[in-house]
């Protein structure tokens, strides 16, 4: 699959948000598509159940506040963008962030969301259902799709795919066989069919496990007509793909969630949250829809 817009970017005026708006600008001006900046200011209206007479006071108080946050959004539009401004337009809405900036995504019907890492884009990717890219400084290298090869995670790796053409860029899929997950259930039952026939006894072997899943990962790259580099590794899943992107200066990491039932359910498992966080490079969350 390949992104498409309209992008949605949510700012709080942080420096982590300048990063989300560059990055979300660069990715509207190449797929030619419309970029909303969203601001989210706090609800005031809650204080009219206990003091409705202060009813009109809170709608006046409202209307500056939101008046005061458009502005500085433009501002913040008009200084983090070099390359001009001609197809961003920008909302305000009120609220708590994220139930704001979801709320946009689905009257626009944005096709991607960017945001800056913290505490609304967890709770956005929750509940977003569309991708989401977690935007943070990257420098300019390779794409990791991350896949534990359960149904979910073939979308992400189809984005990856597209996001490395898009951006010229180098292309690694990651699979990571940990040990603890064999430790405790049958691999065959846990996601992972490419190793169906396999001799039982091979099941317990880790470099043969590597060694199929490397070949499922050179098989899904024929399949997406692309060049790229198929790697296998093992250990602590969540660790061990933040250390690759970490030790090959990567530029973003692609991972894959079922779209119903939000972060606990991310394809890589429980480590899918610590992926999220702890990346160096940005993250883009796609969603399996069924």
């Amino acid at each position: 699959m390949k992104l498409q817009g309209p992008i949605l970017v949510g700012t709080d005026f942080t420096a982590a948000s300048d990063e989300a708006l560059r990055q979300a600008n660069d990715l509207a001006n190449d797929l030619g598509t419309s970029l909303i900046v969203c601001h989210v200011v706090p609800e005031l209206d809650t204080v009219n159940i206990l003091f409705p007479q202060l009813a009109a006071r809170s709608a006046e108080h409202r209307e500056i506040l939101t008046s005061k946050a458009m502005g500085a959004v433009e501002g913040q539009v008009a200084a983090s963008l070099n390359t001009g401004t001609a197809n961003v337009s920008v909302v305000v809405d009120s609220g708590t962030p994220h139930a704001g900036l979801l709320t946009q995504a689905d009257v626009l019907g944005a096709g991607l969301i960017v945001l800056g890492p913290g505490r609304t884009a967890d709770r956005v990717l929750r509940h977003a259902t569309v991708p989401t890219l977690v935007a943070r400084q990257s420098p300019r290298g390779i794409v990791i799709g991350a896949t534990d090869f359960s149904d979910p995670s073939l979308p992400a790796l189809e984005a990856a795919a597209a996001e490395a053409r898009r951006r010229d860029s180098a292309l690694h899929l990651l699979h990571v066989v940990d040990v603890g997950t064999f430790a405790l259930a049958d691999a065959a039952a846990g996601g992972l069919p490419f190793v169906h026939g396999i001799p039982f006894i091979s099941l317990r072997t880790i470099d043969d496990l590597q060694a199929a899943a490397w070949s499922r990962l050179r098989e899904i790259l024929t399949g997406l007509a692309i060049d790229g580099e198929a790697i296998a590794m093992s250990g602590p899943a969540a660790q061990t793909i933040v250390d690759h992107a970490r030790s090959a200066s990567a530029e973003l990491v692609v991972v894959g969630t079922h779209g119903r039932t939000g972060l606990a359910r991310l394809t890589l498992g429980s480590t899918a949250e610590s992926i999220i966080r702890s990346a160096p490079c940005s993250v883009l969350v796609v969603r399996l829809t069924v």
